[in-house]
């Protein structure tokens, strides 16, 4: 394999910090299990005076978990790449352990 790992893990530790700041402004990191996230509401006031308070307040939820959910997803994705990396890994199947053409 002719790829360059270490260029691979710095834009790989790039776009971690850049999917790990997009979720920090939708959500807060689970203190147990830092690969997890969990959405929070906006900036909206925390009163709910009316059902359509609540209603506007549910849609953002929704919305900043529709977001959430893949930016994780990819997040963790990462993270198993780069611990590949370390561990002098990347590059082979998990199963069978032959190693990835690179295309």
């Amino acid at each position: 394999m002719n790829i360059n790992l270490e260029a691979q893990k710095l834009n790989l530790e790039a776009e971690k910090l850049i999917l790990e700041e997009e979720l920090n402004s939708i959500g807060v990191q689970d203190k147990d299990d830092p690969a997890n996230w969990s959405v929070v509401p906006g900036e909206r006031e925390q009163n709910i005076e009316s059902e359509d308070d609540l209603a506007d307040r549910m849609e953002d939820l929704i919305e900043r978990e529709a977001t959430e959910v893949p930016l994780e997803l990819r997040l963790k994705e990462i993270n198993h790449a780069i611990t590949k990396i370390n561990a002098n890994n990347y590059g082979f199947c998990e199963l069978g352990g032959e190693e990835i053409e690179e295309d």
